[in-house]
């Protein structure tokens, strides 16, 4: 029996490309002061591929935490890795939450869960507040029992760390979780806890072939096919040891 999911927010209960292109591209022109060849060479180096018009599945832009993307783009801009952090943070804690487009009907799908008893958390390389900003802004906190970025101290994907604690928090085994997102270090991070199921989204910047090549155990159009799919598979995932 599945008794709790994990979701990974950007590219699973939130559109990846609708959301942050406009975010990310704005602000390389803004560390550029509007220099367009500068702002092209901080986006390629994060991971946008300007011939395809798409993000790279597991890139820096599409799966890197914030420190990371803000040590990638000080070494373009030569400029220091601390000193640019705060404002990215600062950035990505209201920007994104602006033009975050759910991926689903969100407060239907989260009542049908909660509906369940199952437990609901999300595990983001965001941070918590950017976290928690959003959440509010679509009036949705009230609905999952657990948070956590990559600056709550639980580890990095795809590490189990978010994902263990969020089964201590809500006092779930990990083999009793199932954990959906977008990008091979959200399937990564489940595994490593040893989560029930691992599924992956077409929501985000991963193609189908990419979340199966990284061992998804089944890929959704969007989250709003996790209802049917636990109907189907909730009582066939008898868990994986951590």
């Amino acid at each position: 029996m599945i008794e709790g999911v994990l979701f990974d927010k950007d590219g699973t209960l939130f559109d990846y490309h609708a959301t942050w292109n406009v975010v990310f591209q704005d602000l390389a022109r803004d560390l550029c002061n509007g220099d367009e060849a500068g702002a092209h060479s901080l986006l390629e180096a994060g991971g946008y591929d300007f011939e395809g018009g798409f993000y790279r599945s597991n890139s820096i832009l599409a799966a890197g935490d914030t420190r990371e993307l803000a040590q990638v783009w000080a070494r373009q801009l030569g400029r220091d890795v601390q000193a640019l952090l705060p404002h990215l943070e600062k950035v990505f804690s209201t920007e994104p939450v602006k033009s975050a487009v759910p991926a689903a009907d969100l407060k239907l799908l989260l009542e049908t869960l909660r509906a369940r008893s199952l437990s609901l958390g999300i595990a983001t390389h965001d941070s918590l507040q950017a976290t928690e900003n959003v959440l509010e802004r679509f009036s949705l906190r009230e609905y999952f029992d657990f948070l956590t970025g990559y600056d709550c101290g639980h580890g990095s994907k795809p590490g189990g760390g978010m994902a263990l604690a969020f089964c201590k928090a809500v006092g779930v085994a990990p083999g009793r979780i199932v954990v959906v997102g977008d990008n091979p270090h959200d399937l990564g991070m489940g595994r490593s806890a040893g989560a029930a199921a691992v599924l992956g989204v077409l929501t985000g910047s991963s193609g189908r072939k990419d979340l199966v090549e990284a061992g998804a155990d089944d890929v959704l159009e969007s989250i709003a096919d996790l209802p049917g799919w636990l109907d189907e598979n909730s009582a066939n995932h008898p868990g994986r040891s951590p």
